[in-house]
């Protein structure tokens, strides 16, 4: 891909098969799509181009189903026969770009098995075995917070279930601040919070790198966020030019990626067979900023900055074949970064335009001087502080 002006003068050999390799990886720019260039060590320099990650949406590909939602990258050498823009492909991969998500309250979500058994090692979850109870049972966790579970259907006494600790989870009320948006009018301010998952994976194929691995790699991916909606009322009025407008909300809404989860198999050679997990890790989500290190069997990753890093630095192991180590890094830092989430996250769901059996009538006759005082009930959600000076809260929908 690209011009020969893109070109390194010199093309840079291919690494050893387990070669210890320090790569740089930035953007090819705005004319190449979403393709970056990995170069050697720490320069970015034209002549440490090493590879480029080719990022493309084809139409004649097999292993592609980009109606699916489906897109394929390759890791592409400069060593290119005369005339062509390509290079030789050492390996691809084949991934998701439109992952399914579940949405749930935050309750349904404390009580629903959705992390993956690979995953459970990241989570807050604890096990809990369930006695004897008519439906449903309270129970202290870790933190101190007491949860009322419900036990699965056909589970039994004695049993054990996985109950997510909220006490240990990021309070509602950061949420809720960092999605705060002034507004510029209005009143009986309100705010709602879900949470959401998902599991989806993408599958690495040899090119003429990793051919003793015929069948492959697969990455799993399970991810985990929340999402806040804040409403504010805005009382009917006239403009200045004496049009009248009816009541209604106003709304702003704001998806974070709380953590995302990584396992990468070695496909079995044979169909019958068990894949071999070569390494599991999570990356932590965008609430607490700075600098950001990914790291397991196969690489250590640096994004200075956070996840809005324009380049990753990432240093390959002993053992693993770098080329296959710069395209998990690559993959799990951009591809499943939180940005790249939240925007899949965002084409699948969306808070409605205003909460449904509202109390707005009885606050417009009951005002307060305060309107951002102004609450309904908050349901099973509700925690046991608001932000300061924010009070939270209604029921609809879950």
């Amino acid at each position: 891909m690209g011009c020969s002006s893109s070109l390194p003068s010199v093309v840079i050999p291919d690494p050893g098969p387990t070669e210890q390799c320090v790569f740089t990886v930035k953007s090819a720019g705005m004319f190449k799509g979403d393709d970056c260039f990995a170069y050697k060590g720490d320069s970015t320099d034209k002549d440490s181009k090493w590879m480029i990650l080719d990022k493309s949406k084809p139409k004649d590909d097999p292993r592609v189903n980009t109606a699916a939602g489906q897109r394929l990258l390759e890791l592409e050498n400069f060593n290119r026969a005369e005339g062509s823009k390509k290079g030789e492909i050492l390996l691809s991969a084949v991934f998701d770009s439109k992952p399914a998500f579940t949405v749930m309250s935050k309750s349904e979500f404390s009580q629903t098995l959705l992390r993956p058994a690979w995953a459970m090692q990241f989570s807050k979850a604890v096990p809990v075995q369930i006695p004897q109870c008519a439906g449903f049972f309270d129970v202290t966790m870790p933190s101190g917070v007491m949860v009322r579970a419900v036990p699965p259907p056909g589970s039994q006494p004695g049993q054990v279930m996985q109950i997510c600790d909220p006490g240990a989870k990021t309070p509602d009320s950061v949420y809720i601040d960092k999605a705060y948006k002034m507004m510029q009018q209005g009143s009986f301010r309100y705010a709602k919070l879900k949470k959401f998952s998902s599991k989806t994976g993408c599958s690495i194929m040899p090119g003429t790198r990793c051919q003793q691995f015929p069948a492959g790699f697969h990455l799993n991916v399970f991810i985990e966020g929340t999402t806040v909606a804040r409403y504010c009322w805005v009382e009917g009025h006239r403009d200045d030019d004496g049009h009248w407008h009816e009541g209604h909300y106003t709304k702003s809404e704001k998806a974070f990626i709380d953590q995302t989860c990584f396992q990468l198999l070695q496909k079995p050679a044979d169909q019958n067979g068990e894949p071999t997990e070569i390494a599991a890790w999570s990356c932590p989500g965008e609430l607490d900023g700075g600098d950001i290190t990914t790291e397991n069997a196969l690489f250590s990753t640096l994004q200075e900055g956070g996840w809005a890093s324009s380049k990753l630095r990432v240093e390959t192991k002993e053992f693993w074949d770098p080329c296959l180590s710069l395209v998990v890094s690559y993959l799990t830092s951009k591809e499943y970064s939180p940005k790249e989430l939240k925007g899949d996250f965002s084409k699948t769901f969306t808070w409605p335009s205003g909460p449904s059996g509202h109390r707005e009538h009885r606050r417009r006759n009951n005002r307060r001087g305060n309107h951002w005082d102004d609450y309904d009930d908050y349901d099973s959600d509700r925690e046991a502080h608001s932000p300061a000076g924010v009070r939270v809260g209604f029921s609809w929908g879950g």
